[in-house]
């Protein structure tokens, strides 16, 4: 046996290219990342279209509360709340919805206390709309109504 076999001197590592681990990262990463950032996107759209239901529901209250008592609350809150709505009740499937009740009796307008606004919004995400489940957005307000004043 030869002595120079049995020392032999240790091999160094074989140092690995590099390229083969960034495409692997890259191939895991950018999924993870574009889907952050897609879920954020959607996440920005649907809380901007929930405050603006939520105010379009306020004002509509509002404006529809200073009409006199003997106009129909209910025409009146729709015209105005999807008038403030616009071009954001596009991204809600079937469009807003929004209703007026009153407190009180309707044939005595002296005794209408009370006016309560619902809109509804069912949030359909401009991304992969067929995909993402829809998001029920509900928004009320309530305003007390001005009495008649005058004859």
């Amino acid at each position: 046996m030869k002595s120079s076999d049995s020392k032999r001197a240790p091999t160094p590592l074989r140092r690995r290219a590099p390229r083969g681990a960034v495409s692997v990262e890259f191939a895991i990463g950018v999924p993870v990342v574009m889907s952050l950032f897609i879920g954020g996107f959607v996440l920005v759209y649907a809380t901007f279209t929930k405050e603006r239901l939520t105010t379009a529901t306020i004002q509509a209250a509002r404006v529809c509360a200073l009409r006199p008592a003997n106009e129909n609350p209910v025409q009146c809150v729709r015209n105005v709340g999807i008038g403030l709505m616009a071009a954001d009740a596009g991204r809600c499937a079937g469009g807003v919805q929004f209703d007026a009740q009153q407190n009180g009796d309707p044939r005595n307008t002296a005794q209408i206390s009370m006016l309560r606004v619902t809109g509804r919004c069912n949030y359909q995400s401009p991304v992969w709309p067929n995909r993402l489940p829809q998001m029920n957005f509900q928004s009320e307000a309530q305003m007390p109504r001005m009495p008649m004043v005058g004859p």
